[in-house]
């Protein structure tokens, strides 16, 4: 039977009852006694019963009541009747078993003296030995009903909890369980219990019933030896009928494997795991750990239910208390039913992949993470004292990002901004901050924790690479690529385009070269497929280049009346074919090997020199780069934070092609304008639908940024609740459109994934107007000190002469120089430097909107209108 969890409903039904306990303890009790029924093995006391005795003796404290235990057992030898019992008596032969038990009641009796207890009541018979719960249940009420006691407490665990349940509802009483406090209001015993999925603590009384009924998990208080003065054993009895049912023991076995209740209690160090800890599996990590440190297991509820953990290992309200110099709960969300159960640890380490999970506000030291990388870790360095380098996966065919830095020093100088030649992009103020954007990339693919994310298999070698440099052929290649792209905006606060935008090239030209071998015969498939071994093998960034200038927008690119207008063939070789004109608003070019160049545009038959894509390093031979201008760029020229992020930074680049060869190998379109759409096609449908990882990436930020903004100005960000559910709602959007563009696509003969056309185009219509609101809502809930032209420099706030009186003016809840750096922080992420290309990146939104009004399938929808409602007239044809 359950033990009810809070005062019984039967105290108020039979409240006026006069079978009820009540009333027959109404009137001439005597003074008002608290007891407790405790338990014994072979003479020694239950652990939790003298803790109840403690927690009884400081209740008692300054009153007129009395503390008094209940044993109960078979009948000790030598006692000749009620009264004061005295030790001693002896057998002439071998003792029986009931006998010894009868034995092992004295002396508890005994040691209950010595814990506080005025009087110690022996409840004797043959049958209470090991009668079971119900047998006990009838005799302990029996004798509640002729002592009349105030107050009963019992311990919360699997031998007094049905015990406790049974007794009260033979009293008509209130049981409370699992108590994690009492102390008295008058005459009523507050009863502290977690409530309400354990988030408040509930105090329950039970004011016209008696005894008042509780029961408290082991370790909750503490055993307080000392013996009161005249304190004694008294010998009862009560009368068991025969029709009571027993309980039959065949055997006792102890429990193997340690880690129960007494190995808990005692235990210096104990490793508990919650739901969070996932499986069986995981929950053998948790042994491991425990092993390794030599400590005790314990759990939470779900782990016991769900057979990993024994009840005997569960802590907290419905379980144990522990008092460990150290506690480590893993996967444990640190609600109050587990952690009344581990007040008494010296020192609390929380693990959990949720920063907000409230164990982490009682604990000593938290880590942020997924157990399943955390446990293995801790645990080999404790065996091995090394870290996590030896399970980080091989490194395959990516670079370090020294090796990276190292290969774009190594080429031709060939950048120019500001009327300058950038001689060297790593270290050059200018450039260094996207390139350190792009070096991260290359980090996070050897660190165990993005290495899934950021690197995948090839399908042509089998070795890891870059996911930057791998084929889409799947759905769920394109999640990993938006939850990447996601990642890196985290990471860099900005775009990476000189990897991005070349991934989604070559995954364009991967099925259109080979449509156009299948139909032409040519073999750009196959050129592509080698540059793509080699690109894999080296690890290259590879910034995409598709936009023209295009001159007059109603001019195809052959009535143009430059020419040069659109990247076009100028001339064709034996060994290849020399390339002129420009492609413009180019990301990431400085951080970038190479420049995967496509056609831009739909293209007609006298369009042919124009349909032309290829593949060349980013120093080719009569190749000029001219670096955009962003807003306060010249920034970068400066220390201090009026330029905050130093590892991120966009670029946007114009490429000038002055006759430049291109070598047959790398050639993959040349002439054939009927497929220039289809290439532009495919790479808009990958592109735009991963790009709302993209955005919503930085998004995550700007919430970030300004919930911190706000709580430096002094403000909570439940002020701005409705803004922020905005900002996440934007977020998601562009983020979700994109997985489902994903999810309702196809794949292609050549085994490229293709997403779903009209989707992919209604994430870039989204792309091109959410993350702007964003933006909006940032500078809102930030005020106007993060607009540009509303905050003194850097050089300003630190001026001898007048940066005390700026820093003065600019403090608020928080220091000047944090609030200072949050506020240029969200001007370079929403006005600044850092703002991606949402509104064109990946082709404009009208664009998009075209192609969504063209695909979308507008006869089958009125042919459904015209059904439903019975409409068939030549007119609306």
């Amino acid at each position: 039977m359950k033990h009810p969890a809070r005062s019984g409903p039967a105290s108020k039904r039979r409240a006026n009852s006069p079978s009820g306990l009540t009333a027959s303890l109404g009137g001439g009790a005597s003074a008002a006694a608290i007891w407790i029924c405790v338990s014994h093995s072979d003479g020694s006391p239950d652990a939790a019963g003298l803790e109840l005795l403690g927690k009884g003796r400081q209740l008692c404290e300054g009153t007129s009541r009395k503390l008094e235990a209940v044993v109960l057992g078979g009948p000790a030898p030598g006692l000749g009747g009620r009264g004061a019992v005295k030790a001693g008596g002896r057998a002439s032969r071998p003792p029986s078993a009931t006998a010894l038990a009868g034995r092992g009641v004295l002396a508890a009796a005994e040691k209950l003296l010595d814990h506080g207890a005025s009087t110690v009541f022996v409840l004797e018979d043959k049958r209470l030995a090991d009668g079971g719960s119900q047998v006990r249940a009838h005799a302990l009420a029996e004798l509640a009903r002729r002592r009349r006691p105030d107050v009963l407490l019992l311990a919360a665990d699997r031998a007094h909890a049905p015990l406790a349940s049974r007794v009260a509802a033979r009293l008509r009483t209130g049981l409370s369980a699992h108590c994690v406090d009492l102390k008295f209001d008058g005459a009523n015993l507050i009863q502290t219990v977690p409530g309400f999925g354990g988030n408040i603590m509930a105090n329950i009384v039970c004011p016209a019933h008696r005894p008042q009924m509780a029961t408290v998990a082991p370790g909750v208080f503490a055993p307080v030896p000392g013996r009161v003065p005249g304190a004694r054993v008294v010998r009862e009895k009560v009368s068991l009928p025969r029709s009571l049912r027993e309980v039959k023991t065949l055997s006792v076995r102890a429990e193997k494997g340690g880690g129960g209740r007494a190995a808990l209690t005692s235990a210096r160090i104990v490793v508990a795991g919650g739901l969070g800890v996932g499986s069986r599996k995981g929950w053998s990590l948790l042994e491991d750990l425990a092993r390794a440190l030599g400590g005790a297991v314990g759990a939470t509820r779900p782990p016991v239910d769900e057979g990993w953990a024994r009840p005997g290992q569960m802590i907290g309200a419905s379980g144990v208390a522990v008092k460990p110099d150290l506690y480590i709960g893993a996967g444990i969300s640190g609600m109050m039913h587990h952690t009344v159960g581990i007040q008494g640890a010296k020192t609390i380490v929380a693990i959990n992949q949720d920063p907000q999970a409230p164990i982490f506000k009682g604990a000593d030291y938290g880590v942020v993470g997924d157990l399943k990388q955390v446990l293995p870790a801790l645990i080999r360095r404790l065996k091995t004292g090394s870290g996590l380098a030896e399970k980080i996966k091989p490194a395959g065919c990516t670079r370090t990002p020294e090796a990276y830095k190292e290969s774009l020093r190594r080429m031709r100088p060939n950048v120019h901004k500001f009327g300058r030649l950038i001689s060297d992009v790593v270290d050059d103020p200018l450039t260094k901050r996207t390139v350190e954007g792009h070096a991260q990339l290359f980090a996070v693919a050897r660190d165990q924790r993005y290495q899934d994310l950021f690197t995948t298999v090839s399908h042509l070698t089998g070795k890891r690479v870059s996911r930057y440099l791998s084929l889409l052929r799947s759905a769920e290649d394109i999640y990993a690529l938006s939850r990447m792209k996601r990642t890196a905006f985290n990471l860099t606060g900005t775009c990476t385009g000189g990897r991005c935008v070349g991934g989604a090239a070559l995954n364009a030209m991967w099925s259109t070269t080979w449509d156009v071998d299948k139909e032409r015969g040519t073999g750009y498939h196959k050129r592509l497929r080698r540059w793509l071994l080699d690109a894999q093998a080296r690890d290259l960034t590879v910034a995409g280049a598709l936009t023209d200038p295009k001159g007059h927008r109603r001019l195809p690119p052959s009535r143009q009346a430059d020419p040069d207008s659109y990247l076009r063939v100028v001339a064709r070789r034996k060994d290849g074919v020399v390339v002129r004109g420009a492609k413009v608003m180019i990301c990431g070019v400085a951080a970038a090997n190479e420049i995967f160049v496509m056609p831009g545009t739909r293209l007609k038959r006298s369009d042919a020199p124009y349909a032309v894509s290829f593949v060349i390093p980013r120093d080719a031979p009569g190749l000029t780069i001219v670096e955009a201008r962003r807003p306060s760029d010249g920034r970068e020229l400066e220390e201090g934070f009026d330029n905050p992020v130093t590892k991120g930074g966009i670029t946007q680049a114009y490429l000038f092609f002055e006759d430049v060869f291109v070598p047959t190998e790398r050639l993959l379109l040349c002439g054939e304008y009927s497929f220039a759409e289809t290439a532009v096609l495919r790479f808009t449908y990958p592109y735009r639908a991963a790009i709302g990882g993209c955005v919503a990436g930085q998004g995550d930020v700007m919430v970030g940024a300004a919930i911190l903004i706000a709580r430096a100005n002094g403000l909570q960000e439940k002020v701005f609740r409705d803004k922020l559910v905005n900002m996440l709602v934007n977020n998601e959007t562009t983020y979700g459109v994109g997985l489902a563009a994903a999810a309702l696509g196809s794949r292609h003969p050549s085994g490229a994934w293709i997403p779903d056309p009209v989707l992919a185009n209604i994430n870039k219509i989204h792309v091109a107007t959410l993350p702007y609101e964003t933006k909006r809502l940032t500078q809102e809930i930030a005020g106007g000190i993060a607009e540009t032209g509303c905050m003194p420099s850097y050089k300003d706030f630190n001026d001898p002469r007048y940066g005390h009186l700026v820093r003065k003016y600019l403090k608020a809840h928080a220091p000047a120089e944090v609030r200072a750096r949050l506020a240029r922080l969200i001007e370079w992420l929403t006005i600044g430097s850092g703002v991606p290309g949402c509104m064109h990146g990946g082709g404009s939104p009208d664009g998009a909107r075209l192609a969504v009004f063209a695909q979308s399938k507008l006869k089958e929808m009125t042919d459904l209108a015209k059904r439903l409602g019975s409409v068939s007239d030549i007119s609306l044809e």
